[in-house]
């Protein structure tokens, strides 16, 4: 299963011109998507609807973002961490990138 979605999505981005990635942008449209109260669980809303939902791999994908925001979600923006990278405007990663993709699932 997973190599064909890897398959599938490596054939959608090399049909449409192997587009960049625009990260600035995306953290300006889901600006309104992070969250700036300092709750215990910012997930804890998504997670509970994901479990009574039909679809079992939306369960799936909503426990894989909490995991990997428990790992990588306190890093705060400009610390370097995606500095060395040649992704333009990786420098704007933080942590919230788990929390907004998870609100867009």
């Amino acid at each position: 299963l997973t190599s064909s979605i890897l398959a599938s999505t490596l054939g959608w981005w090399i049909a449409h011109g192997f587009p960049t990635l625009d990260i600035q942008g995306f953290l300006t449209t889901t600006l309104h998507l992070s969250s700036e109260a300092k709750v215990a669980n910012p997930f804890l809303d998504n997670v509970q609807s994901a479990i009574i939902h039909l679809n079992e791999y939306m369960t799936m994908i909503q426990c894989a973002f909490v995991h990997f925001s428990s790992l990588y979600g306190a890093r705060p923006t400009g610390k370097g961490y995606f500095n060395n990278t040649e992704l333009e405007g990786a420098e704007a990663l933080n942590g919230s990138l788990f929390l907004r993709a998870v609100r867009l699932t």
